[in-house]
């Protein structure tokens, strides 16, 4: 007796808690969905205490009257455990119409059989009948629901279907729970009591760890998520383009919460990149996001569609309430990676500027090229600080070389015709102790022995105190 006394105790604690807990939800988040689970387990923590005022032995109207209120909400039970479900994946309304219906009939027989009570002696007709339809309408609803939550977790992060499995799973125990106490008639041995409030303790165990389970299981449930969520965060970190970043964030974030599709929408509330979704119904989805967005925003929540701010835009996944009823730290996991596709998407940007930029760069380098080689002009730098010479490629044509040259000071004397070697070569070197340009024409000598006349000309380029840093001069040939 002890022992049963004690198993009731725990049931009551963990009954009451479950209860607790998921009133404070609803009142938290609201729904549909969170109200129907906290009428269900308030149906759960009331029956417990008030059953131990209703011992078997006991008689009484009282007695009589607090029987047929437990077994009244007992009745209750299936059916909105089962509308807790239809919240997630609606069914046929028929379904709907014969559970209500069924549920109906077993509330109005408790109301007005003659007693709920097991009676003494062989049981009479109207009380095999009621224990019959009872037990029944408890099964099929109970089925249903656990039909419909295993169904509905399919395809969704892991912690979501485990947590609704483990809700089917509590269900069926109950149930189990059920069949002990309707096949002992409620006046069976001590152990049969004490085996269905064993029954009855652990599906509340399950019951309270599939509605909140702690942190410790949640981690374990999520490592599958948090792996990918890693993944793709070491790939957004390496993508230098916004269609790769698209590319790696959309699947991704579908993933996390579950949803068929995602996509990222503008500010302006044009689709830029989709995934696992049509462009028209991208195009109405997009619709019914606000405009312009606010990257400051809060995530916004529309009927199937969760949508998080990010750099000048939306990352929008299309849902199911099930996402924000059992999955409040996945769609934490989604800001987080919309938060980082932000910033992978400002780093692209500036490598779009870059490669631009260079593009840009490298066609203005070709034009100079090419006008220089058409005017037949050569381009050289001179870095006073570093003494380094750079020669453009007309350049080294005109002075005959190909390749690498390593001395180019020499290898430029080599060229000069040696009558006017040394003006040149004068000239040059006081370059760096004028700040005025200076202009020149020599001859230069080229293999096998070609004359050519060649203007020189050099620009001296200052710093801020006025001293020479860098020379940067022409040759061009004006032999014709």
């Amino acid at each position: 007796m002890r022992l049963l006394t004690f198993v009731e105790f725990l049931e009551l604690v963990v009954f009451a808690t479950l209860a607790a807990v998921s009133y404070a939800a609803w009142r938290r988040r609201g729904g549909r969905s969170g109200a129907w689970l906290a009428l269900t387990f308030g149906i759960l923590a009331a029956v417990v205490p008030v059953s131990w005022f209703t011992a078997p032995t006991a008689t009484g109207a009282a007695i009589e009257l607090l029987r047929r209120a437990i077994v009244l909400l007992l009745a209750l039970f299936p059916y909105c455990f089962y509308r807790f479900t239809w919240t997630f994946a609606a069914g046929s309304r028929r379904v709907e119409a014969a559970a209500r219906a069924m549920t109906a009939l077993v509330a109005v027989a408790t109301l007005v059989v003659p007693s709920v009570a097991s009676p003494v002696g062989p049981w009479p007709w109207w009380y095999v009948a009621y224990g019959v339809g009872f037990s029944l309408d408890w099964t099929v609803l109970s089925a249903l629901s656990v039909a419909r939550l295993w169904r509905a977790g399919r395809g969704q992060p892991t912690v979501a279907r485990r947590r609704m499995r483990t809700l089917g799973i509590a269900a069926i125990v109950l149930n189990i729970a059920l069949f002990i106490v309707v096949g002992s008639g409620g006046r069976g041995s001590a152990d049969v009591t004490l085996a269905a409030q064993c029954a009855g303790l652990l599906s509340a165990v399950l019951f309270l760890l599939g509605f909140a389970p702690p942190r410790a299981l949640r981690t374990w449930w999520r490592r599958p998520e948090v792996l990918a969520f890693r993944k793709a965060e070491a790939a957004l970190m390496g993508a230098d383009t916004a269609d790769r970043v698209a590319s790696i964030l959309l699947p991704h974030a579908a993933e996390l919460v579950g949803a068929q599709a995602a996509m990222l929408v503008t500010k302006d509330g044009v689709v830029r990149a989709r995934h696992g979704i049509a462009g028209p119904d991208a195009d109405a989805a997009a619709a019914r996001l606000p405009v312009p967005a606010d990257p400051a925003a809060d995530p916004f929540f529309l009927d199937g569609l969760v949508a998080i701010p990010v750099r000048q835009g939306w990352l929008a996944v299309t849902t199911s309430p099930i996402a924000p009823f059992f999955g409040p730290e996945e769609l934490s996991l989604l800001l987080t990676l919309a938060h980082l596709a932000g910033l992978a998407l400002d780093r692209a940007e500036l490598y779009d500027r870059e490669r631009a930029g260079r593009r840009v760069l490298a066609e203005r380098e070709f034009q100079l090229a090419e006008a220089q080689r058409t005017a037949q002009v050569g381009s050289y730098t001179w870095d006073l600080a570093t003494d380094v010479v750079t020669w453009s490629d007309e350049m080294m044509r005109l002075l005959g070389f190909s390749g690498d040259v390593a001395d180019k000071g020499a290898a430029f004397a080599s060229r000069i015709h040696p009558d006017d070697r040394a003006r040149v070569l004068d000239a040059w070197r006081s370059a760096p102790q004028t700040s005025a340009p200076t202009s020149t024409e020599y001859r230069i000598v080229l293999p096998p022995d070609e004359t050519r006349w060649i203007q020189g000309r050099v620009r001296p380029v200052l710093d801020d105190t006025g001293a020479v840093v860098r020379l940067i001069g022409t040759l061009q040939d004006i032999t014709e």
